[in-house]
């Protein structure tokens, strides 16, 4: 049995709760494979990237999404 489904970014609190609970469910169970991830989508926000180390400079920043 496979079982698969993609959500919205916004559902990702869900999905991990949903796969923490699942885990020890499936797990050593032959035949069995579920698949539930949260993806991003067009108009998502995507997360905050902090601390990356720019080409020019020391210090190091924060990436975050703009609308627009």
């Amino acid at each position: 049995m496979r079982a698969e489904k993609e959500l919205p970014s916004t559902d990702q609190e869900k999905v991990d709760a949903f796969n923490a609970k699942v885990k020890p469910i499936i797990e050593g169970v032959k035949g069995v494979s579920v698949s539930v991830k949260a993806k991003l989508g067009a108009g998502d926000m995507y997360k905050t990237i902090k601390d990356v180390i720019p080409f020019e400079g020391d210090d190091a920043v924060e990436i975050t999404h703009t609308e627009g």
